[in-house]
């Protein structure tokens, strides 16, 4: 995945935060997924303001004790994920 992308969450998902996870709902396909802390804030940071090298930016500022590399593809792999889903547009 390319990291100049920015990653946007598409208007039509419904999410809820509750405490550190969150909800989202795709009504078109019916699903609904429970996301844990780091795919949360991953999730609200996809609001199409930022690329993808910001997003990783913002989690190694705040995952200091956590290898750059470990946090580049656990964000990739989130962000994928998310892609997969139908949960994002991305450009």
């Amino acid at each position: 995945m390319d990291k100049d992308i920015r990653p946007c969450r598409k208007e039509s998902i419904a999410f809820k935060r509750l405490e550190d996870k969150t909800i989202i709902h795709n009504p078109k396909t019916k699903l609904v997924i429970l996301l844990n802390k780091t795919a949360s804030e991953a999730w609200e940071l996809c609001d199409g303001s930022r690329i993808i090298s910001d997003i990783e930016d913002i989690f190694i500022r705040k995952y200091r004790a956590v290898l750059k590399s470990e946090i580049h593809s656990d964000i990739i792999e989130i962000i994928g994920s998310f892609e997969k889903e139908g949960l994002l547009k991305v450009a």
